[in-house]
């Protein structure tokens, strides 16, 4: 592979040059962060034409729902969304947008797109790819115990609170009594001094990432 050149199952970032001072440094942490990043990221031109893509990227392409390439271009395996994602990348304007591409049932993908207008050469669309729908284990949270108190019991049900998981769920999970999951959110409440499940998404979801 050629530096810069796209191919079959690869990142593109260029290879840093040894001995390239900080320069060299950068490419290097570059390269190691693009290929841990969890999100799918892609870089197209207007016409869908591959640029770069990191490694989940690549690997969200080689499963091919709903993403896939095309030869050298990105794709959806509906014919009919690659129209879609065709007009939100060339819609883009100087603000990044969000496009939900379908996925089947109520489940999406979403397509955050930020336009690129580089000095020399056609302009493009920078994409970074997120499921709406993840397991609660998937999602990264600040230390909720620290920033509200909660023990990591209460902590656990938290999150699968937040998820949407019901009491019985829980309880099946955690290997605990539907009771114990209850005396626990009674708990939680007390301590937030909240009284819904919709106050306790407000108040603690601003502290997930996925």
């Amino acid at each position: 592979m050629q530096d810069g050149k796209l191919s079959d199952g690869q990142t593109v970032a260029p290879t840093p040059r040894a001995g390239s001072g900080i320069e060299g440094r950068q490419g290097l942490y570059l390269a190691a962060w693009t290929d841990t990043f969890f999100a799918p990221g892609i870089i197209v031109t207007l016409d869908l034409s591959l640029v770069w893509m990191n490694r989940a990227a690549t690997t969200l392409l080689e499963r091919g729902s709903p993403f896939c390439r095309n030869g050298d271009r990105l794709a959806c395996v509906d014919k009919a969304l690659t129209s879609d994602l065709r007009r939100f990348v060339e819609g883009l304007d100087e603000k990044p947008s969000i496009w939900a591409c379908p996925t089947g049932g109520e489940a999406h993908m979403l397509v955050r797109g930020e336009p690129l207008r580089p000095a020399r050469a056609e302009a493009g669309a920078a994409l970074f790819i997120v499921p709406t729908a993840t397991a609660p284990e998937e999602h990264l949270w600040a230390d909720l115990g620290d920033i509200f108190g909660l023990t990591p019991a209460e902590t656990a049900i938290v999150k699968r609170f937040i998820a949407g998981e019901r009491a019985d769920e829980m309880a099946e999970a955690l290997g605990v009594t539907i009771e114990t999951v209850r005396t626990h959110i009674r708990r939680i409440y007390a301590k937030l001094a909240i009284n819904s499940r919709e106050q306790l998404f407000s108040l603690v979801s601003p502290y997930r990432l996925r």
